[in-house]
């Protein structure tokens, strides 16, 4: 597609010849980052882009959870599941499940039960991935490096990276955009580079990710804590090198 392949050209462009304590430290020009990232204040202005199925929130500064998974990550069979409970749900609650903003109507409808089916069907999510549904094309170290480079890359330049972990069909991380900078936006340039060097070495074509990611603002110092702690013990089953971890020093 024309628009994936601009993407991958320009970020390709910003990904020539990074200096050598840039790649040694995954640091930007000056080779630092930050440790300690801080969560949503809620005083603060909260920008929302609607995505091709979920919403997106970012707040400048202010840390994110952020999860991409392969397009095979997940099977059909659960998918599906999935999908029958949405719609029983939205029906029980007089909402459309056909309606583009169903997840706002049902916000309107019950917000008890949004916030309920938001979190079973992110755990189920998390979940599934973790069993190694799919080829698990990041199970190769190399295609697990490029994944990883790809998201450090604008590290202590456009974002502020405090851990990332690549699993064998998806990835995760926390990070926050710099002053000027679009988070949302750095990721997806990484992600469509990322896919283009994986997708070159394999000789296919295609998606190699799922369309849209999954990200959600990180709200107070306890849950910034359980999301780092989390990309940290993610991997802990797998074998090694069938996976990378990196924190900030």
């Amino acid at each position: 597609r024309k628009s994936e392949a601009l993407g991958i050209l320009m970020f390709c462009k910003s990904f020539a010849a990074p200096s050598a304590t840039a790649w040694r430290t995954y640091g930007g020009p000056s080779g630092r980052v930050a440790t300690v990232l801080t969560p949503l204040d809620p005083h603060r202005p909260i920008s929302r882009v609607r995505g091709r199925r979920l919403p997106h929130w970012a707040q400048e500064g202010s840390a994110v959870f952020f999860t991409f998974r392969l397009a095979d990550a997940l099977p059909a069979v659960l998918l599906r599941r999935w999908e029958r409970w949405r719609h029983r749900l939205l029906l029980r609650h007089g909402v459309d499940p056909q309606a583009i903003q169903w997840q706002n109507r049902l916000r309107d409808a019950s917000p008890e039960a949004a916030s309920r089916f938001q979190r079973r069907r992110s755990l189920a999510m998390l979940a599934a991935m973790d069993r190694g549904h799919g080829a698990c094309v990041l199970r190769n170290p190399w295609a697990s490096k490029v994944v990883l480079e790809a998201l450090l890359h604008h590290n202590g330049s456009k974002l502020d990276v405090a851990a990332a972990v690549v699993m064998p069909n998806h990835a995760h991380g926390v990070a926050a955009a710099r002053p000027g900078h679009d988070l949302r936006q750095t990721l997806t340039q990484a992600r469509r580079y990322a896919a283009g060097r994986i997708n070159t070495r394999l000789g296919r074509s295609g998606s190699l990710w799922q369309r849209e990611g999954f990200d959600r603002l990180i709200r107070n110092a306890e849950a910034y804590e359980r999301a780092l702690r989390y990309i940290r013990d993610n991997p802990k089953r797998l074998p090694a090198g069938s996976f990378r971890l990196w924190e900030a020093p």
